[in-house]
């Protein structure tokens, strides 16, 4: 998978070969904890899409990214996509040779037919807001800005790219869920919850990289700056929310099985998922101590 992926992305010339290599083993790590119940077909697509994501996260926070033209293109395809009645044939039919742009393209083209078209108007919704909050976190980077914790809590499922990831879970693990289903509460509520878990997880092992940077966007960073309070206790306080969630993740899950019809599988994904990204934070990655991507 890591071989394939980083042939896929030299091919689109989304970065250098060392920069294509990294990504692309990284990605593959990724998919493989995260998403276990997929297939060899589904894990190529997995893969790649982890690796575009990463890129586009850590372009948006390179020196000029938020004025970059590609992503400026990027998310203007996307915002035409959304608005198109049938997103992934207008992906296939955009014909783009290379760069972000063509990637998305080639991902929605392989996810549309097998996950429909109301999947695919949700998946295309969460990709915008993920890139709305990295360009928010950007932005507040640019300006030396730190944000409210209010507002850091709003935009952590979205910066952390879990929705769009959770939106995955359903092709990963062959769960589509009609509209129904992912419109009702408590669906709704198991997304956010996992998400939460995750992205402060993310928070929790990542601080020390990014108080180094004098990056404030991390909940441990956070809470120090404005409660305030020691660092430690701020890291103790990190954990005791996670661990909460994760017992409300666990909750929602079961309770899911018996208030939305045919969503069982979905739920039990959702756990593997949660529990596949925080080992992947533990252990299956060097990305919070390397010099080339933020957390």
């Amino acid at each position: 998978m890591a071989t394939d992926c980083t042939r896929w992305l030299k091919a689109h010339r989304l970065a250098d070969s060392r920069t294509c290599g990294e990504i692309g083993r990284l990605s593959a790590s990724y998919a493989y904890r995260c998403w276990p119940a997929a297939g060899a077909e589904e894990l190529l697509v997995l893969t790649r899409w982890c690796s575009l994501s990463l890129l586009v996260d850590d372009a948006l926070d390179s020196p000029g990214g938020r004025a970059d033209q590609h992503l400026g293109a990027y998310a203007d395809h996307l915002v035409s996509l959304g608005r198109s009645d049938c997103p992934a044939e207008a992906a296939q039919q955009a014909g783009g040779s290379s760069g972000f742009v063509a990637a998305f393209d080639d991902l929605l083209a392989r996810l549309g037919p097998r996950m429909g078209p109301d999947w695919v108007r949700r998946f295309l919704r969460n990709c915008l807001l993920s890139l709305e909050a990295f360009g928010w976190e950007a932005g507040n980077r640019a300006e030396a800005c730190w944000p409210s914790l209010a507002s850091y809590l709003a935009n952590r499922p979205h910066s952390s790219a879990s929705l769009v990831n959770l939106d995955l879970v359903e092709y990963a693990a062959r769960t589509p869920l009609t509209p129904d289903q992912a419109e009702h509460e408590d669906v709704v509520a198991l997304r956010r919850l996992a998400a939460d878990c995750t992205a402060w997880h993310n928070d929790l092992v990542s601080w020390p990289k990014e108080r180094a940077q004098g990056d404030p966007h991390n909940l441990v960073l956070l809470l120090a700056h404005h409660e305030p309070m020691p660092l430690p206790r701020a890291e103790a306080e990190v954990r005791l929310r996670i661990s909460a969630r994760l017992a409300e993740l666990h909750h929602s899950a079961d309770r899911l099985a018996r208030s939305v019809p045919g969503a069982e599988a979905y739920g039990e994904a959702v756990r593997d998922w949660a529990h596949g990204l925080m080992t992947w934070h533990d252990l299956a990655t060097t990305r919070f101590e390397s010099s080339h991507a933020p957390a």
